[in-house]
């Protein structure tokens, strides 16, 4: 998450004028279910359980 913070995020345009995470080529912020369906797609193809969601992340991210 760091690398993404500090050497990929401010090569997006847009992100200059967002506090958004994850700007997008062409708004701001991604759309949630576009970020939704991204994630179920890798989920699919690694033979995860379907009811792994984006959601699910939340309750392992440690500080």
């Amino acid at each position: 998450m760091q690398q993404w913070l500090d050497g990929y995020r401010e090569l997006f345009e847009t992100a200059a004028g967002s506090t958004a995470l994850w700007p997008s080529e062409r708004s701001q912020q991604l759309d949630m279910g576009a970020l939704s369906d991204r994630f179920a797609t890798y989920r699919d193809s690694l033979g995860l359980p379907a009811e792994l969601s984006l959601h699910c992340l939340r309750h392992f991210v440690s500080a």
